[in-house]
């Protein structure tokens, strides 16, 4: 029997996205998820944060303001803030309007 394996490897670059917004998740996102869940609440802090880390815009060009990544690059980062968050499903129309 053998063991599959990916068909393809992530880049340095890409390791790097994905662990700096698994990173961001699981310092700034989570801590807050209870409290979003149970008082309707949403951080009016976080949209400058989420800002600041490139995650609104990002595959916006540079040039517009964002962070002009591609659109996997953009997927890694919304499965990467999955990871107990309601993250991707307030980000994933900002990725490309925020410019």
């Amino acid at each position: 029997m053998t063991t599959s394996t990916s068909q393809f490897d992530l880049s340095q670059e890409q390791r790097e996205v994905y662990d700096q917004a698994f990173r961001f998740a699981r310092a700034e996102l989570a801590p807050l998820l209870s409290r979003m869940d149970n008082e309707d609440w949403y951080p009016e802090h976080l949209m400058p944060m989420l800002g600041a880390a490139g995650y609104l815009g990002i595959t916006a060009p540079t040039e517009f303001g964002g962070s002009g990544m591609d659109l996997f690059s953009a997927g890694m980062v919304a499965e990467a803030s999955a990871t107990g968050t309601p993250m991707p499903a307030s980000s994933g129309a900002r990725t490309r309007t925020c410019v």
